[in-house]
């Protein structure tokens, strides 16, 4: 009996650490739907009010080329990668056009996607640096 009632214990606990939501690290910056958290520029530091209005997804790649979407406020596109080591490069193909509210980072998140050079992976955190040290964007797996 005691056997049992420690085996309900231990799925219970189980159970409720998944429930949670606990999550691993990603592994790789390709996959998981990224939030921006933050834009940092020579101008000043922006943090995002609403993360999920800001994404970046990168999909799987062949070799080292794959396709990538995003979210930019009420706008959203896609574009082609390159993934080589530490360095991507983000070609932005196509975006919406719609006029986003006051207070929209979406026209500069498109523009620093522009600018990607490398990135750098720490636990569940994606820093993407911009070209000529023109700042980061920082992001975040919900």
């Amino acid at each position: 009996m005691r056997k049992l009632f420690s085996a309900a214990i231990l799925l219970a606990i189980l159970l409720a650490t998944v429930a949670c939501g606990a999550q691993s690290s990603p592994a790789s910056i390709v996959g998981p739907t990224w939030q921006l958290q933050q834009m940092k520029t020579p101008d000043g530091t922006t943090t995002i009010q609403t993360p999920s209005s800001y994404t970046l997804y990168l999909g799987p790649s062949s070799g080292t080329n794959g396709k990538f979407n995003f979210k930019a406020d009420c706008n959203s596109g896609n574009g082609a990668y390159v993934l080589n080591g530490k360095s991507l490069t983000l070609n932005v193909q196509t975006t919406t056009m719609a006029m986003c509210g006051a207070g929209s980072q979406g026209n500069q998140y498109i523009a620093n996607l522009g600018k990607v050079q490398t990135y750098d992976l720490s636990r569940s955190k994606l820093t993407l640096n911009l070209a000529a040290n023109g700042g980061t964007m920082l992001y975040n797996v919900p």
